[in-house]
């Protein structure tokens, strides 16, 4: 996307990035220290656009490494755009 992802706070979190050759909207979170199986378990909140609008998350392409985060609006142009404010939880 055209805005740069970073972390407020994190535990466990070293970086998040848009998702390699994805499109707006698409982000991974890289972990520290690798989960010990994909079956873990992703909170979000729902999120607000760079452009203000409200939309809905979704975790994609679990591995044990890292998570793929995506995002749409809920109104309006229905396309992946970049997320302006995101809150996520993980559990193992």
């Amino acid at each position: 996307g055209s805005a740069t992802p970073f972390i407020v706070r994190s535990f466990n979190v070293t970086s998040v990035a848009d998702v390699a050759g994805g499109n707006s909207g698409q982000y991974t979170v890289n972990f520290d220290n690798d989960m010990s199986t994909a079956s873990y378990l992703v909170v979000s909140s729902n999120a607000i656009t760079t452009d203000g609008r409200v939309a809905s998350i979704w975790s994609n392409s679990k591995s044990t490494s890292s998570v793929d985060i995506f995002g749409l609006p809920n109104y309006g142009t229905i396309a992946y755009t970049d997320i302006g404010s995101l809150e996520i939880a993980i559990f193992e």
